[in-house]
């Protein structure tokens, strides 16, 4: 499916808005901040382990319950690959820690948006796990993910008809950081 210029940004809100507002634990939720930094790396198609996107990531949201958290995450990437290509992606998450300490993300994403090849603008659906360690009483967080995404390749940029081929790559991404809670002052 190919998200339209005019649409992506406004989808993104959407989701993050249903989940947020319109789940009744939201209302009287905690306020969430995350921030981390990831490396991407490419596993199929080959070269397997080629470095991509280098990515700073800002995630507000809510934590709905003490398991399940939301968050509307923008991250700002340097693909090594597309040599030094800066992009934006927005990433919808949902959080759950299902083992103290431990957690898994699924997360929705909208890449390339400062890219005007609306091909590689389509969703992507990805996952990640993770562990979190408190230091003081900021909970850190390691995590490891699969995010698949739709581009253009580098070999197949335009084919003897002039059409642009597209293929889907699997990307590997690792991301460290850490989650700042504003409680709320009902308890």
């Amino acid at each position: 499916m190919i998200v339209h210029a005019r649409h992506r940004f406004a989808c993104s809100w959407a989701l993050f808005l249903f989940f947020s507002f319109m789940t009744p634990y939201a209302q009287a939720g905690d306020l969430t901040l995350a921030m981390s930094i990831g490396q991407e790396l490419q596993f199929k198609p080959p070269p397997v382990g080629q470095a991509r996107a280098t990515s700073l990531m800002i995630s507000p949201g809510y934590q709905l319950d003490k398991m399940f958290r939301v968050e509307l995450g923008i991250n700002y990437m340097v693909d090594a690959m597309r040599r030094g290509k800066t992009d934006l992606q927005i990433r919808p998450t949902m959080t759950a820690e299902f083992f103290p300490g431990w957690y898994a993300r699924l997360h929705l994403g909208i890449a390339h948006l400062l890219d005007e090849d609306a091909g590689e603008q389509r969703l992507s659906v990805g996952g990640s796990m993770g562990r979190i360690v408190k230091l003081g009483k900021v909970p850190f967080f390691a995590e490891v993910g699969l995010t698949p995404r739709t581009e253009m390749t580098m070999t197949e940029r335009l084919n003897p008809d002039g059409e642009k081929k597209y293929r889907l790559f699997w990307i590997a991404e690792v991301r460290i950081g850490a989650t700042y809670t504003f409680s709320s002052d009902e308890e």
